[in-house]
């Protein structure tokens, strides 16, 4: 729960310092993510927070491989736990590495003057980075989504996940498989301009829930590791 934690406030911050520096782009209330770390003061907090953030996410994604990891092997989901595996260590790259490399400090008046001014490649590597993120943690979680829906009642795995840690998990793949593709088709980023501001707004809603949903979804982990160290006894027994 801590990288969900950590997360949500770099978001907090990262807006309300630039909200109160006057950054947002001109008449949106609620940019996309990336357009809070392009100035300071807020750049800063952003590098920091989601720094921070994919490396808690590693550190989940790690616990989860020594405990999950096995019991979806086992349970004959091979395919399920190296996809998602390896879509859970892409999305901990991009969450650190987009918050490591952000847009450009001018990207909102360059964007402004309708391709006349030349974009930096530092917001190409941004963007590229941030997709990572997000392709990524889609994979993991709709894999593992998938092995938790189709196991077997009595599996160890099923054992490891709760019922509300199971319909938590399916309300934010849900949530996702709505929000996503809202995020990705009005983000500026798609058409190299502002555009109107409620469609930025739009967008930027859409990627705070779609961000928001895929965090927690790591951060629900925790309960998923409350109920091994209740059950750790029964598994090993039926191992045994």
């Amino acid at each position: 729960m801590v990288s969900a934690a950590t997360g949500t406030a770099t978001i907090v911050l990262s807006y309300h310092l630039t909200a109160q520096a006057g950054h947002l782009p001109p008449g949106s209330t609620t940019p996309p993510i990336s357009f809070l770390g392009a100035k300071q003061p807020e750049h800063t907090a952003y590098q920091i927070g989601f720094g921070l953030t994919g490396l808690l996410m590693g550190w989940c994604l790690h616990i989860w491989s020594r405990v999950i990891l096995p019991e979806l092997q086992s349970d004959g989901f091979e395919l399920c736990a190296s996809v998602a595996k390896w879509g859970g260590w892409t999305a901990c790259f991009g969450a650190c590495g987009q918050g490591l490399i952000t847009l450009e400090p001018e990207i909102v008046e360059k964007l402004g003057m309708l391709g006349r001014a030349e974009i930096s490649p530092q917001n190409g590597v941004h963007q590229l980075i941030a997709l990572f993120f997000f392709v990524g943690a889609a994979v993991h979680c709709y894999s593992m989504t998938y092995a938790l829906v189709c196991c077997n009642r009595e599996s160890r795995l099923r054992q490891l996940s709760g019922p509300s840690s199971r319909a938590l998990k399916l309300v934010v793949c849900a949530g996702t498989f709505l929000s996503a593709p809202v995020a990705e088709v009005l983000h500026p980023a798609a058409r190299l301009s502002i555009g109107g501001a409620r469609k930025m707004d739009i967008a930027g809603l859409a990627q705070y829930l779609t961000v928001g949903l895929y965090i927690a979804y790591f951060g629900l982990y925790s309960l998923d590791l409350l109920c091994y160290s209740r059950c750790s006894p029964q598994i090993k027994t039926a191992k045994d």
